[in-house]
Formats: structure tokens, C-alpha cells, sequence
């Protein structure tokens, strides 16, 4: 490589997004095919290189008590012998899971090339009209907001941290940057208008140094207080983390919420018996893998955003899906 690219990161997400999101949404489940649908935008500006896959950054581990994992889209513009990057992290609605990615990102943000570090970084997001206008979700891309203190927001929606921290299979921050700086973003709604694709750029403040936020071995920033069940439950998932690796099978994914909460009975490759359930409000399954029939139990929770939380001893299904189960599993037994 001889020649070098300028790019403005800012204008070339915004032509990408406005290009990806006249497609349409691609819906709860598919963030593969949102990938691919931006990797060939960022390839329509003619000088750039995205990545085929989802990329890996030297010292991918700092920070982090194992390496998270890779970068969802990786654009490169060439400058001489180097390549500069811009990393993206994208999400299907889940706003509970921008402030990860968000430090993810920004904290590898500066002035090295590829793959030290990143030159910009950015989240992407497919949400609907109802969810970007909720102030958890749509301050992210609000405009006049451009920084974001770390432990305020981890204070401001603590169910959300300790989803991460379950999750994750022990991937914990080791530190925290203080804040994140916001810049550019915009939200493209999709054709009728019902949905949009929304993106924002990230940088982290004080990577490096005494002034980044020590956290606690749950992940948690020393200055808060969390419950002994939270922790718990922490210290059960991390334990869960040597367990052979479980294969997550496809899952069914609804056009729309039920009318109300339904599940069906499905076999893994092992054989094993798996209930999945809906509620009102969500297209994406909770899944159970079921240990009694009789009187459901479950060993194995699959959340809707993937994460494993093993249960030992087993336990009765929470009381939501109950009933929906049981009535999946007379008519399963029935056929």
C-alpha cells in the first residue's frame, strides 16, 4: 500500500446509514444480516475496506478480565504502510447492552492503527419509534447530550449492569474510563416510519492512568452498593464459565409480540428437552432447558440477548411462563 485515505468517520457513517436503513428493518434475531448490510454500504464509498468478519484487536483482553468479544464491523482506510480503523457495534434493540459496547469501543479509541487500536468507534442500533423515545435508550442519540458519566449511568440502571455481569461468560471490566464523549449521530427512520437505525460516535476519556474507575471483582465500581443476591448470582454465572460450551441452536423469532405469553417444546442436538417462551412484549425467546416434565423444572436459563445463567439445584419455572409451558408440553406430549 503506497497511497494514503482521508475519512471523515462522521460522514461516512452518516451516507452508510441513511443507505442500510432505506432497506428496511431486519428484525429481532438477524444482527448478522445488519452486519453485512453495512459492510457492503461502507464499501460503496469506494475507499475503504470492511472486514469480512467481525475483528480482533491486539491486546484484545485489557481491561477486561478475558478478551470480550470481536468487533461486529471493522472499516479500514488506508494511510501508506498503516490502516486506520473505525469499529462498530450493532444491536437489535437490547439499549440495556449500549453502555458495554460503548466502552467496549471507546476505550481503544486514539491514535494507533489497525489492529492496536481503533481510530473511532461507533454503535449502531435498530430500534423501534416506541424504544427511542424512552430517555434510556434515546439519549445515546440525543444531540445535546454529548458525554456520559460511567458510574452515574450504571447508577441509573443497575438491572442492566448486573445482566452484563452475569452474562458475558466472565468477561468483567478490570477498570472503567470515567466518562464517554458523544460525538456525531443521527437516527434514520425506516421506510413507514414504525422503526430506525440510529448511530453515534464514541470516544472514552482517561484511558489509561490512576483516574480510571477501579471496580470490585463482580465488576461493579467500588462506590456502589449492590445486594448479596446480586452477587450471588455474579459469582454463580463466572462459575459456570468452565462448564463445556453449550451450542445455541437457532430460535424462532416472532413478527410481532403474542397477544399473550405462548411457548413451544423444542429438542437441542442433544436431545435435551427446551422450553421457549414469549411474553407479551417481546419477539425474541427466554428458553429453559427442562430437567422435569411433570412438574417443570429448569437447570438452564438462555436469555433473549443470548446469555447462559445455570441454575443448581434446578428450579420451577418462573411464573410468568408457567402455564404457557405446561400447555406446550400437554399438547407435545399429545401429538
Amino acid at each position: 500500500m503506497t497511497g494514503s485515505t482521508h475519512v471523515d468517520w462522521a460522514d461516512t457513517m452518516d451516507a452508510a446509514i441513511e443507505q442500510v436503513a432505506q432497506l428496511g428493518p431486519v428484525g429481532p434475531g438477524n444482527e448478522s444480516r445488519l452486519h453485512r448490510r453495512l459492510r457492503e454500504a461502507l464499501r460503496c464509498t469506494g475507499s475503504l475496506r470492511a472486514l469480512d468478519k467481525e475483528g480482533r484487536l491486539h491486546r484484545h483482553k485489557i481491561w477486561w478480565t478475558r478478551a470480550p468479544g470481536g468487533i461486529d464491523v471493522v472499516a479500514l482506510r488506508d494511510s501508506g504502510d498503516r490502516e486506520y480503523a473505525l469499529g462498530i457495534e450493532c444491536k437489535i434493540g437490547k439499549p440495556d447492552e449500549l453502555l458495554w459496547d460503548a466502552i467496549k469501543l471507546g476505550q481503544r479509541c486514539g491514535e494507533d492503527p489497525w489492529d492496536h487500536g481503533l481510530e473511532a468507534g461507533a454503535i449502531v442500533v435498530e430500534v423501534s419509534d416506541t424504544a427511542l423515545r424512552t430517555p434510556r435508550a434515546g439519549a445515546w442519540f440525543d444531540p445535546s447530550v454529548t458525554e456520559v458519566d460511567t458510574i452515574e449511568a450504571i447508577a441509573g440502571w443497575p438491572e442492566a449492569w448486573y445482566g452484563l455481569m452475569c452474562g458475558g461468560r466472565w468477561v468483567r471490566p478490570t477498570s472503567l474510563p470515567r466518562k464517554l464523549m458523544l460525538g456525531r449521530g443521527r437516527s434514520v427512520k425506516h421506510p413507514g416510519g414504525a422503526s430506525a437505525l440510529c448511530w453515534r460516535l464514541i470516544i472514552a476519556s482517561e484511558l489509561d492512568g490512576d483516574d480510571r474507575i477501579p471496580v470490585d471483582s463482580q465488576g461493579w465500581p467500588l462506590q456502589m452498593t449492590i445486594s448479596d443476591e446480586w452477587r450471588r448470582q455474579i459469582d454463580r454465572a463466572a462459575e459456570t464459565s468452565s462448564r463445556p460450551p453449550i451450542t445455541l441452536r437457532e430460535r424462532s423469532v416472532l413478527e410481532r409480540p403474542p397477544a399473550r405469553t405462548v411457548a413451544q417444546i423444542v429438542s437441542d442436538e442433544e436431545g435435551r428437552l427446551w422450553a421457549d417462551a414469549w411474553d407479551t412484549r417481546e419477539t425474541v425467546p427466554t428458553s429453559f432447558r427442562l430437567v422435569e416434565t411433570d412438574l417443570p423444572r429448569y437447570d438452564l436459563m438462555r436469555a433473549k440477548n443470548d446469555a447462559l445463567r445455570f441454575v443448581d439445584p434446578p428450579r420451577q419455572l418462573p411464573g410468568w411462563c408457567a402455564l404457557a409451558v405446561a400447555e406446550a408440553l400437554r399438547t407435545a406430549t399429545s401429538d
